[in-house]
């Protein structure tokens, strides 16, 4: 006669007890209740449970905190633990319950059949894995696996005892891009983005004791699994062994969730929190350093004012207001990464990009003649006079530059290219290096506000995501391209269309 399963229901409400035997009175099981977590941990010394239920909001110790002790318990270390509440449908509460090891998250109110399939699973998992442990062979075993967890939406692989993929559901094939035939038959370690091997895969040979600690239940893994065109999915990954009679390891069930949409927002979350910081940071700038510049610039006119034109300290002190107007408008590039808008007509002038790039080679003169690099120029003459912000543009050169001379300053090459050309409408700037390179692991992150590969006290990781912010306020758009040992490429394009007509209307 076969053994009726027990399924443990713990509320602190009464009446939602009640609810939930009526629900699950149509199941074969017996239902043992508790009303607090203390309960619930006195019913596990005395019962076997295939399932637990439990309440997430509870007086004293809530679910997850009874989940995790039910965890660390050898005897209910594998209890399939599904989670009800009516308040926490959050995200964050959904993995939290996901992390304390629970295999389901419904939200009051819930459909009683949904409810009731979800149960019916388990305790038909928790059947076989009983038979498994005593009578079963392998291929049964196999068989009836495949038909239950091959229907689950998530990814699904069962794999033999040397870690090789016998069978897999369509939502795997679907996530990995693999036909059916190509990926049969493959280690599961040729799917993982590093050379990690998970502990669930194990040699065919290894025996277990019964006391033997270190293959329980693996929940929750993240890690990230390669598509068949090397897409790297960041998944959780979870893994259960099952054992012959004699304790060898049989066949290992792998479920693996998409958490790529999670990471996202995670990383926008991220990105948000930067940008804020940043927004602060130049907030506090500006006002600390305008009022001290203003005044510079303002005894700077004074000067120029009562010192005559023909006196040679007439054009320095030109130069030294030049500069320290440069300096202000630095503080304002700041200001432009926090809010990107496009500067007005009234902020523009017809300035010359050669005089600007000259400009910017005077500034770092000493440094390109101490390191001994080639800076070759190449401008046409149809596209070097641009519409546009001339100390912001000047500010991105700047910062290219400094760059691309930190890139070559210990290769046995050092050239840096400046080329200015058309491309339709646009005016295309391009600053290349012989330099070290991007490593392809950072590409996507050399815009990020203070990300840098530079050592401590050599880059603040804003000048890339500064210059980038500038040359989308002028309407532009910036591209980088990088192969680590042979250089980088910057490239720069600005509308040139509305530069033509603006000049036509001043030719008038």
């Amino acid at each position: 006669m076969k053994n009726q399963q027990n399924i443990l229901i713990v509320d602190d409400k009464e009446q939602n007890l009640f609810a939930l035997e009526r629900i699950l009175q149509r199941v074969d099981a017996q239902i043992i209740r508790a009303t607090c977590g203390n309960d619930a941990l006195t019913a596990s010394l005395n019962h076997e449970f295939a399932l637990a239920i439990l309440d997430v909001q509870m007086p004293g110790m809530d679910g997850y905190e009874l989940a995790e002790l039910f965890r660390s318990d050898e005897k209910t270390r594998h209890l399939p633990i599904i989670f009800l509440t009516a308040v926490y449908s959050d995200e964050y509460h959904v993995f939290k319950g996901y992390e304390a090891g629970a295999v389901d998250f419904l939200t009051k109110p819930f459909q009683s059949e949904i409810l009731l399939a979800k149960v019916r699973i388990f305790l038909q998992l928790e059947d076989q894995h009983q038979r498994l442990k005593k009578i079963i062979d392998l291929e049964k075993t196999k068989n009836h696996l495949e038909n239950i967890l091959l229907s689950m939406s998530d990814v699904v692989l069962v794999l033999s005892r040397d870690g090789v993929i016998q069978t897999i559901n369509e939502a795997a094939l679907s996530l990995l891009g693999y036909p059916r035939g190509q990926i049969m038959g493959l280690p599961f370690c040729d799917l993982l983005a590093t050379d990690e091997v998970f502990p669930w895969i194990i040699s065919e040979k290894k025996e277990f004791a019964l006391n033997y600690m270190e293959n329980p239940t693996y929940h929750n893994i993240e890690a990230n699994i390669l598509t068949k065109h090397k897409e790297a999915i960041p998944v959780l990954i979870s893994g259960s062994d099952f054992h012959d009679k004699d304790n060898l390891l049989l066949g290992t069930v792998i479920v693996a969730r998409d958490i790529r949409e999670r990471k996202a927002l995670e990383q926008q979350r991220i990105m948000t929190e930067k940008i804020t910081a940043l927004g602060m940071l130049a907030g506090g700038m500006a006002h600390e350093l305008n009022n001290p510049l203003m005044g510079i610039n303002g005894f700077i006119e004074y000067c120029l004012k009562h010192t005559p034109k023909e006196d040679k300290r007439h054009e320095i002190l030109e130069d030294a207001g030049k500069e320290t107007r440069r300096c202000m408008d630095l503080v304002k590039n700041l200001l432009t990464f926090s809010h990107t808008e496009p500067l007005s007509d009234e902020q523009c002038q017809w300035v010359d990009i050669e005089t600007l790039f000259d400009r910017v080679l005077r500034l770092l003169a000493y440094r390109i003649e101490k390191d001994n690099v080639l800076v070759i120029k190449q401008i046409s003459v149809d596209s070097n006079t641009i519409y546009t912000q001339g100390n912001s543009l000047q500010q991105v050169f700047l910062n290219f530059m400094t760059n691309a001379l930190d890139a070559v300053s210990n290769n046995a090459e050092k050239k840096i290219c400046f080329t200015v050309d058309r491309i339709q409408d646009n005016v295309r700037i391009v600053i290349s290096d012989t330099g070290t390179g991007i490593l392809p692991e950072h590409m996507d992150r050399i815009f990020d506000p203070f990300f840098t590969t530079k050592p401590v006290g050599k880059g603040t990781g804003l000048g890339l995501c500064v210059s980038k912010s500038i040359v989308e306020s002028l309407g532009g758009k910036m591209c980088c391209e990088s192969m680590p040992g042979k250089g980088t490429k910057f490239e720069v394009l600005l509308p040139g269309r509305k530069n033509e007509k603006l000049k036509q209307e001043g030719d008038k």
